[in-house]
């Protein structure tokens, strides 16, 4: 689908950060949702460490959304890198809200992954959570190369 991001997500893509207030456990959308970097390499899930004096927050959730209507049997593949604390923070992937990645806290530079997609359509979701219990690394995860087959 791209490898190539634009200072702006494509259209087919949605995102939003929500972040659980640490007195009153509401959920605000008030963090840093997924960007692209300056260049387009890649997104990433937001600059969101040290969330517990930046918005006052024992969780946050940032989600990266796209859904997709798979005409035949297909595979989403995509690359990811992620630097966080292990094993509280890091980035899931989900179709239709079944986890088809545990969560990944850190990798060696860039990982691969793929996963089958059945007919019909589908909600598919990277998923970036954080605790306030401390920050680690860059507290992010980022994506490049997002292909998705049987969609045509």
């Amino acid at each position: 689908m791209t490898n190539a991001w634009s200072r702006a997500l494509p259209p087919a893509f949605d995102t939003e950060c929500a972040s659980r207030d640490a007195n009153t456990g509401a959920w605000v959308n008030n963090c840093m949702p997924w960007t692209s970097d300056v260049d387009g390499g890649y997104v990433m899930s937001g600059n969101n460490s040290n969330i517990a004096s930046t918005y006052n927050a024992d969780r946050l959730y940032a989600i990266l959304r796209l859904t997709a209507t798979f005409v035949r049997p297909g595979n989403v593949t995509f690359q990811f890198k992620v630097d966080a604390e292990a094993p509280y923070d890091g980035l899931t992937f989900m179709v239709d809200g079944i986890v088809e990645m545990k969560m990944v806290s850190t990798t060696n530079g860039w990982a691969d992954a793929t996963f089958g997609v059945s007919t019909g359509s589908h909600v598919l979701v990277w998923k970036y959570s954080k605790n306030s219990g401390g920050d680690w690394g860059l507290d992010l995860a980022a994506l490049r190369v997002v292909e998705i087959t049987g969609t045509r």
